[in-house]
């Protein structure tokens, strides 16, 4: 069995285990429970003060309100959220309006790339502009984007206020078709997924 779960699943598959013991290696949780074990990997580390080899130290994890940045980008459109635990705190929308692709050739063709390029480019600018602004001086412990993986990785090349949140940044990318407010409120629950492997 391998199953993803949102942390109010997970909770509940705890509960439903009964007296279980917990260890942790630094990487996933170990929980065990009569004559099963399971491997659960948390989405992100447990703060510093959580890890002590004690039962509890899981549940303390799932209950923890850590300061997690969503970045969420499509070419055009973003959505940047502040989120303590599972509760938006902060965020910001924008649109930004980029010329659709051209099948036109030539010279006309040449000047329609370099407006565009010009367009990505200052949307990029501005989605930066807007991390800073928003979320430069907030003690941020995880860092998720969502969006295409190409718009994503052009946005994390260009924006040099994310060079120092370099080491919170998450390498798992959240599934977001759009990025709107409505999108960024519902992938927190992407955020705190758990993957859990009977061992």
């Amino acid at each position: 069995m391998k199953k993803r779960m949102k942390r109010s699943e997970f909770g509940s598959f705890l509960r439903a285990l009964g007296p279980h013991e917990v260890s942790f290696d630094g990487v996933a949780y170990t929980v065990s429970a009569g004559d099963k074990r399971y491997l659960a990997e948390p989405p992100f580390p447990p703060r510093p003060e959580l890890i002590t080899p004690r039962n509890t130290m899981l549940a303390e994890h799932l209950a923890s309100r850590p300061k997690i940045a969503v970045v969420l980008v499509h070419m055009g459109e973003y959505a940047i959220g502040l989120f303590e635990g599972t509760s938006l705190v902060l965020y910001k929308t924008g649109h930004h309006f980029i010329r659709g692709r051209t099948k036109k050739g030539g010279s006309s063709s040449s000047r329609y790339a370099r407006v565009r390029s010009q367009q990505r480019s200052e949307f990029l600018d501005g989605v930066c502009f807007s991390f800073e602004v928003l979320l430069g001086q907030s003690l941020i412990e995880h860092i998720f984007f969502g969006g295409p993986r190409e718009t994503v990785k052009a946005f994390a090349k260009e924006c040099g206020a994310l060079e120092r949140h370099k080491s919170r940044i998450q390498a798992r990318l959240i599934p977001a078709r759009h990025a709107n407010l409505e999108t960024l409120r519902e992938c927190i629950e992407d955020v705190w997924r758990f993957t859990v492997k009977e061992l």
